[in-house]
């Protein structure tokens, strides 16, 4: 045996050992012995890949571009090389600079498809270009060119058969699905994710541990796009499914597999709590959540604590909602103390989740002081709000900002005004609180009008006993433009837009208003208004910090669904870069 087949062999061994430092000191000095150019071009971009798994990537992505100024030099005609080399590079740019990582894709598709024209056997490493190029592109978020390079790879490997083609292949429709969701285009999501989970589920037959978190995953982004197409009993099917794979996993590489089982129990718990409204089930998988990132944190403090306080956060919300107010008081207590430790650490970075924290806390003291008449819940009350003040002060002004600081001005006041014996605007506070969970628990577009018109009455009668209350006039125009929406989805535009002109008048530059004025333009034959509103509103964000893009295609869906919307409404691209319109 030569010596350069002896330090490859030593190399080798020494990465199945997982001793990546001895090994990268095999494949360099084995370099030196190699006299042949592949086999030289080729040990460098092992020694690449080792430096990946090591956690180097700049000195990785030095060693791709120092491999091809050498593969100029010495041996400028090999294609396959440069295309090799040029992969290499792209794929370790992929994450922190995708604009250039495309650039070198570009260059390796341009080889690799000069290459299949004469030898097949490159079609394979061009499909797997075109996968990686259209994820690059997806990163910045240009997701007309990542579905054209998806759909090609996915062309490719069709015409493949092999068991790597068609485990690609599902891998394709799962990137293709992730676009199509990201575009808020629901059903074109669903149909890739049931392909590639269909090709999944017959790979598993043959590696179970390979395919199974790529199941996982599919069955995961599934059950999203189904609780966005309010499809909600088979995306609770499809977490628990998924729930099923993450346990296994987890047993076997509890550190990989148990932060993605943590996240499905969360996601299952806010499914379970927002759309059925079984509080008991959401707080058990939160509360399985909870102990994972306990145990995470022993370990990785700096990485899981985050999630952890918003774990706990979440029990609150939950105990709540359950009516165990003294445990949710505890729950949201110590989610606060950790999300100010946070903040305390990296300044800035957790204000928004202190606010949200702080809000939900202030609702249950403004609950506990009308329910048990201990007044030390309104002087808790006033120091909170002073102190989420000047957190929510610090943020920059967004739809989200505005939102918190105006829930934060009517608890502020409330508890600044309320005095013992004054329970009217107590009572009718609570009144409202009620119907809006009846709006949102219930699918009966008739029962969400009922309780939507209710809610509007209070708010009326308030505002007659406080019109020059800002907060008050402000709830007044989001309960018009709600009831609004729904007179729209019965087709009753003129009913809605009266109630928009009110809510204009009431405050003026409303974005929602302006979205749900553009719906009555639709659905009146004048699509050449709504697309006008559409195109102002689709890159901005409403009062929750969701993109209209998102608002505007999920309504056009909900319109079309009910029957006064024609389907082919919805709005697609006509090419990059272009903001989607309705015919």
């Amino acid at each position: 045996m030569d010596l350069l087949q002896q330090l490859m062999d030593e190399a080798l061994e020494k990465v199945e050992e997982r001793a990546f430092p001895e090994a990268l000191g095999r494949y360099m000095e084995a370099r030196k012995h190699a006299e042949d150019p592949e086999a030289y071009f080729l040990i460098g971009s092992t020694i690449g890949q080792l430096l990946e798994w090591m956690g180097r990537s700049s000195k990785a992505a030095g060693q791709y571009r120092e491999d091809l100024q050498w593969l100029e030099s010495q041996a400028p005609g090999r294609r396959d090389l440069r295309a090799l080399g040029l992969n290499n590079l792209g794929r370790v740019l992929l994450t922190t600079a995708p604009g250039e990582a495309v650039d070198r894709f570009d260059g390796a598709c341009a080889h690799y498809r000069e290459l299949s024209n004469s030898d097949p056997t490159y079609f394979l490493p061009l499909a797997n270009t075109l996968l990686a190029r259209g994820e690059a592109h997806a990163r910045q978020q240009k997701f007309w060119y990542a579905k054209k390079d998806f759909k090609e790879a996915l062309e490719i490997y069709r015409n493949l058969e092999s068991e790597q083609a068609d485990a690609l292949a599902a891998q394709a429709r799962y990137q293709l699905g992730n676009i199509y969701a990201e575009e808020f285009n629901g059903p074109d999501a669903r149909m890739q994710f049931l392909k590639a989970r269909e090709s999944y589920e017959s790979l598993l037959k043959t590696d179970r541990m390979r395919y199974l978190p790529l199941l996982a995953a599919v069955n995961n982004n599934l059950a999203l796009v189904q609780r966005d197409l309010e499809e909600y009993e088979q995306a609770l099917a499809l977490f628990e499914q998924t729930l099923e794979a993450y346990l296994e996993l987890a047993e076997s590489r509890p550190l990989v597999f148990s932060p993605y089982l943590a996240n499905t129990h969360t996601s299952t718990g806010i499914l379970l709590a927002e759309k059925f409204r079984d509080f008991g089930r959401a707080l058990k998988h939160n509360t399985e959540a909870q102990q994972i990132y306990e145990a995470l944190c022993q370990s990785y403090p700096d990485r899981y604590e985050h999630y952890l306080a918003t774990a706990r956060h979440n029990t609150g919300i939950y105990l709540a909602e359950a009516g165990q107010w003294e445990e949710a008081e505890t729950a949201f207590e110590g989610a606060l103390e950790d999300r100010l430790a946070l903040e305390a650490k990296q300044p800035g970075s957790f204000r928004a989740d202190i606010g949200a924290t702080a809000l939900n806390l202030l609702e249950l003291y403004r609950h506990r002081l009308e329910t048990t008449g201990d007044w030390n819940y309104r002087d808790l009350g006033l120091a909170l709000a002073g102190n989420t003040g000047e957190h929510l002060a610090a943020l920059e002004t967004s739809p989200l900002h505005q939102n918190m600081q105006a829930d934060l001005e009517i608890l502020q006041s409330y508890f600044n005004t309320v005095a013992p014996g004054d329970v009217k605007l107590q009572a009718s506070l609570e009144k409202i609180r009620k119907w809006e969970e009846e709006v949102d628990s219930t699918l009966d577009l008739n029962e969400k009008r009922h309780y939507q018109q209710r809610i509007l009455n209070q708010w009326k009668k308030l505002g007659q006993h406080g019109k020059q209350a800002p907060w008050l006039r402000q709830a007044l125009a989001r309960a018009l433009n709600n009831m609004a929406w729904l007179e729209i989805c019965i087709g009753a535009t003129g009913r809605a837009r009266k109630m928009l002109g009110e809510a204009e008048a009431i405050d003026p530059g409303l974005l929602s208003v302006q979205c749900n004025i553009a719906h009555c333009d639709l659905l009146e034959g004048n699509p050449d208004a709504a697309n006008k509103a559409y195109r102002y509103l689709w890159p901005k964000k409403d009062a929750s910090d969701i993109g209209f893009g998102e608002v505007i295609n999920k309504d056009l869906v909900q319109l079309i669904r009910l029957g006064v919307l024609a389907a082919h409404h919805l709005p697609k691209p006509a090419g990059p870069g272009e903001v989607p319109t309705v015919v």
